[in-house]
C-alpha cells in the first residue's frame, strides 16, 4: 500500500520551493549579480511551471 506522506512531502516541496524563490527575489539578486526584474521573471516562470 502506497505511503501518503511521501506523496504529501513531494507536493509540499513543490508548493515550497517558488514560494522561497519570490520571498527571497533581493537576497537571490544581490548574491548572482542579477536585476531584481530578472529574479522575480525567473521565480514566476518557475512557480507557473
Amino acid at each position: 500500500m502506497p505511503d501518503h506522506k511521501d506523496k504529501f512531502s513531494q507536493y509540499a516541496l513543490c508548493a515550497l520551493f517558488p514560494f522561497e524563490l519570490m520571498v527571497n527575489v533581493f537576497r537571490i539578486s544581490r548574491q548572482t549579480g542579477w536585476d531584481i526584474g530578472t529574479v522575480n521573471n525567473l521565480s514566476s516562470a518557475i512557480f507557473y511551471y
